[in-house]
């Protein structure tokens, strides 16, 4: 069922964390990063209860971490724009006027 379809795509998405997480470095894991974390946001706003808060805050913070290493990076500031551009768009979602206000309650306890 769409439960079980939901699990199976959470476990992709986090062993495409854990492979992003050792085999490269610098911006392109955090590239590699804030894409998983699009994903997983789509599914997050999609209304799956199993993508909690916790989850997505957690995957901002890990993100944010790898930004800091990524001094010596060549595209740390494609990765930096990549990033910012995806915490724009949940504290946009927080304020939208189209989303419900269980959605916006739902991004405002995402911490960024």
């Amino acid at each position: 069922g769409h439960k079980r379809d939901t699990r199976r795509v959470i476990e992709c998405l986090q062993r495409a964390l854990k492979i992003a997480d050792a085999s490269v470095d610098g911006g392109t894991k955090v590239i590699l990063f804030v894409e998983i974390l699009n994903h997983f946001l789509y599914f997050f706003e999609d209304g799956e209860d199993e993508i909690g808060v916790k989850y997505i805050s957690g995957l901002v913070a890990l993100t944010k971490e790898h930004l800091k290493g990524t001094e010596n990076s060549a595209n740390k500031a494609e990765a930096e724009k990549f990033l910012n551009n995806t915490l724009y768009y949940i504290g946009a979602k927080r304020e939208s006027s189209d989303a419900t206000e269980a959605m916006r309650a739902k991004f405002s306890a995402v911490a960024i």
